[in-house]
């Protein structure tokens, strides 16, 4: 009986450091001119809350990423922030925006 609830307190707190890993983010880390251009874009879109710009976005994304202009990470963060703006989501999709831009600024 004692086993399990120490079993079960671990996985709360595994489950509580995981949630804070993914609410802080692991960060961007460097990223292409052309994923900085797409990401300035997403974020006037999520700010503008423009839903019908959204599948031009992610055509322009998906043509890069076949021409290899962006790696296939990039293009993954990108569409996360597509995906969160077309679930409704703009605020998240917004500050995601806003924290690829702050990586890509220490590259520029």
């Amino acid at each position: 009986m004692a086993r399990s609830l120490k079993v079960i307190n671990a996985c709360k707190i595994l489950i509580l450091c995981l949630g804070l890993i993914s609410i802080i983010g692991c960060g961007y880390g460097t990223i292409s001119p052309k994923t900085y251009e797409y990401a300035k874009g997403l974020y006037t879109i999520s700010n503008l809350k423009k839903s019908d710009q959204l599948d031009r976005a992610s055509k322009l994304i998906e043509e890069s990423l076949s021409k290899n202009e962006i790696s296939s990470q990039e293009a993954g963060w990108l569409n996360e922030i597509i995906s969160l703006s077309k679930n409704g989501n703009w605020e998240a999709a917004s500050l995601s925006a806003r924290k690829m831009l702050s990586a890509g600024s220490s590259t520029r």
